[in-house]
């Protein structure tokens, strides 16, 4: 699917064209198509082109990204937003961002950017495909013998060293000489996501998130758990493939 066909849409000057160099030098996984300054000029490339990505400015004038998308209805392409605030990342998940930028913009959150974009279509084109091949449950050798641990019952995994305490429903919990990161990589696949590096929660039984005040998830059980910064954006994205997969 490489190069993603791309377009900047920014109001401002300076912004738009210092994220149409960083583009141009960083990221040849992007071919851009254009660069314009409002959702006008923005629906006419939209119609003559199939795009992958767009750059979206938060506030433009008359309108705002997020409504623009809500005008538009269900788009193909993939969205990351640009914004000198941050206080709209949560109309950003809303509208299916795939992340959410802040100015200025460095290379590094640029290029995850595009990683992830680049991941976001990967995971659509093979969500539906995997979701009947995912093991339902795991093996878990203990101090007792081996356990067979249904993996949707699993509400979330807490490390402490080479050791990581299970916890699943009904109040049960387990402690295993296994570190976090093997139980991450057995469970790759499934709807357990690791948010923190002492921490791995199932999306089936978050009640509740917030992105303020750092980030964090509360557990149906009410466990609170804090989310790791660098692992936000992906966070996010994981939660809308969640709950709405066919997108």
């Amino acid at each position: 699917m490489l190069p993603l066909k791309a377009i900047v849409v920014e109001d401002e000057e300076y912004s738009r064209n210092n994220l149409r160099d960083m583009l141009l030098y960083h990221c040849p996984e992007v071919e851009l198509i254009d660069c314009v300054g409002s959702t006008a000029e923005a629906e006419v490339i939209v119609q003559k082109h199939q795009l992958d990505l767009v750059f979206l400015d938060v506030v433009l004038p008359g309108t705002t990204g997020v409504e623009w998308l809500q005008n538009m209805g269900e788009q193909q392409f993939a969205v990351v937003f640009v914004s000198a605030y941050n206080r709209y990342g949560v109309q950003a998940v809303k509208a299916d961002a795939v992340d959410y930028l802040l100015k200025p913009i460095y290379v590094k959150e640029l290029k995850q950017a595009v990683r992830k974009t680049i991941k976001h279509f990967w995971a659509r084109k093979h969500s539906l495909a995997s979701r009947g091949n995912r093991a339902r449950k795991i093996a878990v050798s203990h101090a007792m013998g081996t356990s067979l641990i249904n993996v949707n019952e699993i509400t979330y995994l807490l490390a402490d060293n080479n050791y990581t305490t299970i916890h699943w429903r009904q109040q049960k919990s387990l402690l295993v000489a296994k570190p976090l990161k093997e139980f991450e990589l057995q469970l790759k696949g499934t709807s357990l996501f690791r948010i923190h590096k002492t921490h791995m929660i199932n999306l089936e039984h978050v009640e509740l998130y917030s992105i303020s005040d750092g980030g964090r998830v509360v557990m149906e059980d009410g466990t609170m758990l804090p989310i790791a910064r660098r692992r936000m954006a992906e966070f996010l994205s994981r939660v809308k493939h969640h709950v709405n997969p066919h997108n």
